[in-house]
């Protein structure tokens, strides 16, 4: 058996040999067409062979590597993969890993070179290849981005003979692209003249120079390149060079040319900021403003630069209201605490110089103090602090600012006084006489200047006198007098009017005509100042039984036609018949009525026509204009004693049943005039004369709801609460009042317990109860407590802004009010309901009924001109605006003067004139800070004025404050929309603006 398996091998083994000899033929003749560069027929032959030895397999995947390496084929890699991993130990590893490695070089395949390169070791290779290899692999390194591998490889060849300038080219650009700018500027000028370099070299010679602020050497370089036949990105980078080192060299008109021909799209903040501040350099201020203001907003270093130079630029094109935002803007950024402080300072003295939307100017010029206590313009800003507290109307803030910051010198004394007599002229004026007569009184008592403390004890004087304080008003009228600077005073030349005013008040009317008569002797009245005095004197005169006198005056003021000839035409009656000229009093009490059809004193015209009909006995004449009166606006009360002395006449004229029902009509519709007890009696009389008695007790006991032997508890009830109420004791008269009302609805004290109610209610503060007594006396028929009750329930509404419910009672009260000044009241709070109501045809009726009828009052003709003002502009009537507004200008003051410039700025927007409009703004801001909506109405149209000139930016600004600061809501919702219309217009229109990054600035021209 073993015989046998040992010839069977030795059999296998003889033949083999043929099979070796074979094998090894086929691989040296692969061998040899690999070293003549056959490398497809050597491939060819490798594949065909299949070796049986460990040596020949190694050497077959060997071969096959290289070749498919030489040809290029996508399965070399593999192929040398799977040689290193079957063959770990082999020398032949390194000489296969670098061939492949340099053939993907050669290619320009330098990441996959790369990853090759690094399996291997340039210790691996021969010597004499060693510096090739070093090269090859780190520029493989270095052109796949991995700069910090390859940078000491490129190191150790740059002293290389051979290799030494294409390590240094990249070696310089690692250092470049790493930030060392020295180290890329010493390769970079190493080989700078080395043509294979030269073109590429100047580049970045440009660039690095620009980096280390080298700008005239940039410079040279890069006018030089710019000569070159660049394309358009090159000539674009080093356009932007050269522009921006003239720049940061301060030599802005040379810079212009090439920072706005080369400048990016989008641009970023630093190129707008460099084209705009060059243009200010320049003096072109207004081509500096655009670029400027595109960094608006920006709140960084450059920002604030930008915001402050923004501010110079407007300044120097005249628009101080763009300069005050702008240096608003820089004065909120803190970079530049130099920088910040000039521009705060710049803030300050425009907002005094020009007006300040944003903020009162007091305020601003308070801060600055604040903040900056050491400034060289701390004197100059506290003057102009002073000045801005009467020169701003800001009188309450400006009282405020000098208390809390405890100004005590002369001169802030003086500004108190100064702040504290003109906020009571406010106040005055508004109605607030509790508040004027405060202010007054602190301005007499701190004022030092002694002008000023007779003015406000003249006006002290006059508020006392609104409030019924007489004797308080007598002694601020004799510290008036007795200032030896009054007679310098504007108000001295009415002393005379107010002392004869107090006089007259007191019942002392000889006094009083004494003063009066000294005024006559003033110059330069006015038409209506002098009828008002002659009317004055005409009372005074009557009251003391100078008829004749009192007739005289009372014709010259009827026949002045002034807004109360109607009144003086009535009392030119009255002295007539006194005087017993009856038929002159007729012929007067005519005119009156063919004159004044709107007239309140037609109503007792008619009836003093009736009494001197009767007088001149004419009884159907006289009951004709008794029954008249009812039919006149305002007849109130007068129409039941008119009905009763019409029936009267009546019963003289022996027709007793019309007197009868006239007299009946006065007791049933008018139980609570002072004649119904009488127009009852007569009722009685007359039945009782028709022999009717048992119809006068069921007609009595209709009337009244009651029998009557119940009559005198109604009375007692009622004097229960009238006792109550005179006493002050208005919880326990409301309770009487209300239980009679409940008790007694028919009863004869009815309107008047309804009335005292009310009033007993309002004593209480009950408004609701008040109110509803005062509705309940104007459901009845009109009596002697209707007009008062009327005024009361109108106040109550207005109270609770309701002034939209009170316009019917309103409406009654003006038609029909007999006293002026309710009637001059119903009309003034008509014009305010439907200007509120934003009515504007009906504001435009009334507000020129206003002006018809008190053309003498200044304040109510003010307060009409400019309902009238706003309803014209309101309603889009732009022509009549127009025409008005220069007369509206000088006839208002304040809070009015706000509104006129608002709606006349808003008229020049619609006009397209938006430079005049953003002036008229300005001045709003400046001189009426204090009307804090207006104002703010005001921002929003001048944002809508810069965007209308194409200044979205300044507009947005505005917007983002006004957004970020007003307390109205109205105010910024409709800011909020404004600011996202304009954004989007803005985005549709211009491209993103983009900031400027340290890797921009240094590579941008690479």
């Amino acid at each position: 058996m073993t015989k046998h398996r040992v010839g069977l091998a030795l059999f296998f083994l003889l033949a083999s040999i043929p099979c070796v000899h074979a094998q090894d033929a086929g691989l040296n003749k692969a061998r040899n067409l690999f070293a003549s560069g056959e490398y497809t027929a050597a491939l060819a032959e490798l594949e065909r062979l299949s070796p049986l030895s460990q040596s020949d397999k190694e050497s077959v995947a060997y071969y096959t590597a290289m070749c498919r390496i030489r040809l290029g084929s996508p399965q070399a890699g593999e192929d040398v993969q799977d040689f290193v991993e079957q063959y770990p130990a082999s020398t032949r590893k390194v000489e296969m890993v670098t061939a492949l490695a340099d053939e993907l070089f050669a290619r320009g395949q330098y990441d996959q070179a790369a990853s090759y390169y690094q399996l291997t070791d340039k210790f691996a290779v021969g010597k004499p290849q060693r510096d090739d290899y070093v090269f090859r692999k780190a520029y493989s390194l270095y052109a796949s981005g991995d700069y910090d591998s390859a940078r000491p490889l490129l190191y150790s060849l740059l002293d290389d003979r051979k290799w030494g300038d294409d390590a240094a080219y990249a070696f310089g650009h690692i250092c470049y692209s790493q930030g060392d700018m020295d180290l890329a500027l010493e390769n970079f000028l190493r080989i700078q003249d080395n043509p294979k370099y030269a073109d590429r070299i100047p580049f970045y010679l440009t660039n690095i120079y620009f980096s280390r602020k080298e700008y005239d050497r940039a410079l040279s370089e890069g006018t030089a390149l710019l000569k070159e036949d660049l394309s358009p990105e090159q000539a674009r980078s080093i356009g932007l060079i050269v522009g921006r080192s003239y720049f940061n060299t301060g030599r802005y008109r040379e810079a212009l040319p090439y920072l706005t021909r080369y400048q990016p799209s989008p641009a970023t903040v630093q190129d707008n900021y460099q084209i705009g501040f060059s243009y200010y350099k320049c003096g072109d201020y207004a081509q500096a403003i655009p670029y400027l203001s595109r960094l608006v907003g920006e709140d960084s270093p450059l920002g604030q630069n930008a915001s402050y130079t923004l501010g110079q630029a407007y300044l120097g094109v005249g628009k101080k209201a763009e300069a005050l935002g702008a240096f608003r803007s820089a004065s909120r950024m803190d970079y530049d605490p130099v920088l910040q402080q000039d521009a705060w300072y710049n803030y300050a003295v425009l907002s005094y110089e020009a007006g300040n939307p944003y903020q009162g100017v007091s305020q601003v010029l308070a801060e600055y103090l604040e903040r900056y206590p050491e400034s060289p313009a701390r004197q100059q800003i506290f003057e102009y602090l002073l000045d801005s507290f009467i020169s701003a109307k800001e009188y309450a803030e400006a009282i405020r600012t000098i208390e809390t910051m405890g100004l005590d010198s002369p001169r802030a004394t003086q500004a108190l006084a100064t702040a504290c007599f003109y906020l009571a002229g406010q106040k005055l004026n508004e109605g607030d006489y509790d508040s004027a007569l405060k202010y007054y009184e602190k301005a007499s008592r701190s004022a030092t200047d002694e002008t000023l403390r007779a003015r406000a004890d003249f006006w002290l004087a006059e508020t006392c006198l609104r409030l019924g304080m007489d004797e308080r008003a007598t002694e601020a009228l004799t510290d008036f007098r007795i200032n030896p600077a009054a007679p310098q005073t504007q108000e001295y030349s009415r002393l005379p009017y107010q002392q004869g005013f107090l006089a007259e008040k007191a019942g002392d009317y000889a006094t009083a005509q004494m003063y009066f008569t000294a005024y006559q002797k003033s110059p330069n009245l006015s038409t209506e100042e002098r009828a008002d005095l002659r009317l004055h004197l005409a009372n005074c005169l009557f009251a003391q039984g100078q008829y004749a006198q009192a007739q005289d005056l009372y014709g010259k003021v009827a026949d002045a036609g002034v807004p109360s000839s109607d009144y003086a035409t009535y009392q030119k009656a009255l002295c007539q018949g006194i005087s017993g000229d009856y038929a002159a009093q007729v012929a007067t009490l005519k005119a009156l009525l063919d004159t004044y059809p709107q007239s309140p004193w037609r109503a007792p015209a008619r009836y003093q026509s009736g009494m001197a009909y009767q007088k001149l006995n004419q009884p159907e004449r006289a009951i004709e204009a008794f029954l008249k009166v009812e039919s006149e606006p305002a007849a109130g009360e007068l129409i039941p004693e008119a009905k009763s002395k019409a029936a009267l006449a009546y019963y003289n004229q022996g027709q007793s049943d019309r007197a009868l029902a006239l007299y009946q009509e006065v007791a049933e519709k008018y139980p609570s005039s002072s004649v119904t007890p009488s127009a009852r009696r007569s009722v009685r009389q007359i039945l009782v004369e028709q022999g009717r008695s048992d119809q006068y007790v069921a007609w009595s006991n209709r009337i009244s709801g009651t029998p009557l032997n119940e009559m005198a508890v109604d009375s007692l009830y009622f004097e229960t609460g009238q006792k109550a109420f005179s006493k002050g004791d208005y919880p326990a008269a409301a309770t009487a009042f209300s239980q009679y009302l409940e008790k007694y609805p028919s009863g004869l004290f009815v309107p008047n317990a309804a009335y005292y109610l009310g009033e007993s209610a309002l004593k209480q503060a009950d408004t609701l109860a008040a109110k509803s007594a005062y509705a309940r006396l104007l459901a009845m028929p009109d009596n002697a407590f209707t007009e008062g009750a009327r005024v009361k329930y109108i106040d109550l509404l207005r109270a609770q802004d309701s002034l939209e419910a009170a316009v019917p009672q309103l409406e009654k009260l003006y038609r029909e009010g007999r006293l002026a000044e309710n009637r001059r009241y119903a009309l003034v709070n008509l014009l305010a309901a439907y200007t509120q109501a934003e009515d504007w045809d009906n504001t435009i009726r009334y507000a020129e009924a206003v002006r018809a009828e008190f053309p003498s009052d200044g304040t109510l003709y003010a307060d009409a001109s400019c309902a009238l003002y706003t309803a014209l502009v309101e309603s889009e009537r732009n022509e009549q605006a127009a025409a008005m507004t220069e007369e509206v200008k000088r006839i208002v003051s304040g809070e009015n003067m706000a509104k006129v410039l608002y709606y006349q700025a808003l008229l020049l927007y619609r006009q397209g004139q938006y430079d005049r409009s953003v002036e008229t703004i300005s001045k709003l801001a400046q001189e009426y800070p204090m009307y804090k909506y207006i104002g703010s109405r005001g921002l929003l149209l001048m944002a809508q004025n810069f965007y209308a000139q194409g200044d979205p930016y300044q507009g947005g600004y505005i917007l983002d404050n006004v957004i970020a600061n007003t307390t109205y809501p109205d105010i910024r919702e409709e800011a909020q929309v404004l600011k996202q219309f304009m954004d989007s217009q803005n985005a549709a229109s211009s491209p993103q603006q983009e900031t400027l990054t340290q890797e921009n600035q240094t590579n941008d021209a690479i």
